[in-house]
């Protein structure tokens, strides 16, 4: 009786044994993984622009986490999100066409998302591959773009229609399908 209840206690002990160093390794990681990203704050002064033929303007609205280290891509990440609402074509009646159910939607999809998957270094700069999630359909994208001096900055394409963004019937298929994004986004520690 006396040994097995030995063997009781000694189990217990061996298990909270294990517990506490599963435990402290996992804090241990965690410190880790976040001592080797670098955590920036955005600014003001960003700038979210678009162009195409008949479909220029700026989304005014930005914000999102972003964590990166030039020299340490795999611990890069990023998540940033658009306010459709905030978008502005120059001109109030196309804005508040861009607003409706046929174009962006911004009462049903009121945010334009991306995060990212994978960063890496090109000849130009850095790529960060991710999801780019708008008008609730999310696709696989990858964005090329460079840092300096505390500012990013890059462009890249997106098709509308593979987003159901307008059609290519009637009116809409005047407006470009291929929209190019201009991004300038300054950021702090």
């Amino acid at each position: 009786m006396i040994c097995s209840e030995f063997r009781t206690y000694n189990l217990m002990i061996m298990k909270k044994i294990l517990f506490t160093t599963l435990f402290a390794a996992f804090v241990l990681l965690t410190a880790f993984t976040l001592y080797n990203s670098e955590e920036w704050k955005l600014t003001d002064g960003y700038s979210i622009r678009f162009s195409g033929k008949k479909a220029n303007g700026f989304f005014h609205t930005l914000r999102g986490k972003v964590n990166f280290d030039e020299n340490k891509l795999s611990t890069s990440s990023v998540q940033l999100e658009v306010d459709v609402a905030s978008i502005s074509m120059g001109n109030s009646l196309k804005t508040w066409h861009a607003k409706r159910p046929k174009w962006f939607d911004a009462k049903k999809y009121p945010i334009i998302s991306f995060v990212s998957n994978k960063f890496q270094k090109s000849t130009k700069g850095f790529v960060v591959n991710g999801k780019l999630k708008m008008k609730g359909l999310e696709k696989d994208i990858a964005v090329p773009f460079s840092f300096n001096h505390n500012v990013f900055f890059g462009q890249f394409y997106v098709r509308r229609s593979e987003y159901n963004v307008g059609s290519l019937k009637g009116m809409s298929k005047s407006v470009a399908d291929s929209i190019k994004v201009e991004f300038t986004i300054p950021v702090t520690k």
